[in-house]
């Protein structure tokens, strides 16, 4: 969790998936209380940490992520 989140005191939220229609690559988007993380999960034994979306919206304890069309829409409650 200190890779993805930065610090050991980040936490989950919430995790979605995207296929890349290109490749079939399979990707999990995880949102924490700070930010976004990308994986590629193509291989699930062997997930890659791709990086890091880092939030304008504050610490937020409910933070979703939903994708349509190849975008992801991630939102926060504003309740830190």
């Amino acid at each position: 969790n200190e890779t993805l989140g930065g610090n050991p005191d980040v936490r989950g939220s919430d995790i979605w998936g995207w296929t890349d229609p290109i490749n079939n690559n399979e990707y999990a988007i995880m949102t924490l209380n700070n930010g976004t993380a990308f994986i590629n999960i193509t291989d699930p034994v062997d997930p890659i940490f791709l990086g890091r979306l880092n939030t304008n919206a504050g610490t937020n304890i409910w933070r979703d992520v939903k994708v349509y069309n190849n975008y992801a829409f991630i939102v926060a409650d504003g309740a830190g």
